[in-house]
């Protein structure tokens, strides 16, 4: 994913995710595992805030 775009509700950029290391790293990594075997991915990881940003001159398309 690129750098410099908008976290979403949990406030976790992508940036903050890139830096892991260690065992941070290895425990999200497993926790995410854990949710794709069982097919159980959390509501809240599904939500998403949408930002209308106006376009500085008529969009014709």
């Amino acid at each position: 994913m690129p750098n410099n775009k908008a976290s979403g509700p949990s406030k976790i950029s992508y940036e903050m995710l890139k830096h892991l290391t260690g065992e941070a790293f290895s425990l999200s990594l497993v926790l995410a595992n854990a949710c794709l075997i069982h097919e159980d991915i959390p509501a809240d990881w599904r939500e998403a805030l949408v930002y209308p940003i106006p376009k500085p001159h008529e969009f014709d398309t």
